[in-house]
């Protein structure tokens, strides 16, 4: 298979979408060996989070689907498409949907709204499952200890410096205000642990977390 030397994975936009949208914002990222994308924000057609195509890299040739349907509520079928790589910035698809696609950011996705924690790919890895500090004084800013990276918990534990659990949970999105029970905690530092539930291997995540009040 011919080599090409641009990597998609990243986040895109599409600005001549012709769905009555201004934009199409996309998360594109390898899986196996085909090339995945995916919808963050945009077409009402297809649903937001969806499989928007699909393909196998030949060089700068992307030769796949893309998944399309005639209207809201309508099946959401594969169409035969092809997808260039023009640049390291910039993508063109050719098919029964012609489409641009110019290389977004992180940073242009949470101006426009988007969370991009809802969206992880596998170029831009979490750096930390939880902010190392947290300040639960009821102001509306930072009053919550929860996951800064999408993850799904089987079992989430708060101990304190003596051992002692103040808090735990088997909810899916684990989130601490910073109490035992009813009773604020002290400031100082904590340790949490967690198993998470898409990892089979068992592993328990542990980190510390300091309180400041």
């Amino acid at each position: 298979m011919a080599q090409c030397d641009y990597d998609l994975c990243g986040y895109w936009y599409s600005d001549d979408y012709n769905a009555g949208v201004p934009v199409e914002y996309l998360s594109i990222e390898k899986v196996g060996n085909e090339w995945h994308c995916r919808k963050v924000l945009g077409d009402p057609y297809v649903p937001t989070g969806h499989l928007t195509w699909k393909g196998v890299q030949d060089g700068c040739t992307i030769i796949g689907s893309v998944y399309g349907t005639s209207g809201i509520g309508a099946p959401i079928v594969p169409l035969a498409a092809q997808l260039f790589i023009v640049s390291a910035d910039e993508l063109e698809m050719t098919g029964q949907f012609t489409m641009d696609f110019q290389r977004s950011t992180v940073e242009h996705l949470e101006f426009v709204g988007i969370d991009t924690k809802l969206w992880p790919i596998a170029c831009f890895p979490c750096g930390s499952l939880f902010p190392n500090v947290f300040t639960p004084n009821s102001d509306g800013v930072n009053d919550l200890f929860e996951p800064t990276c999408t993850v799904r918990s089987q079992r989430f534990s708060i101990r304190d410096r003596w051992g002692k659990v103040v808090f735990e949970t088997e909810e899916e999105e684990p989130s601490w205000d910073g109490r035992d029970k009813w009773h604020p905690c002290d400031a100082g530092v904590y340790f949490w642990s967690m198993i998470d539930a898409d990892d089979r291997t068992g592993e328990i995540r542990h980190g510390t977390v300091q309180i400041l009040r």
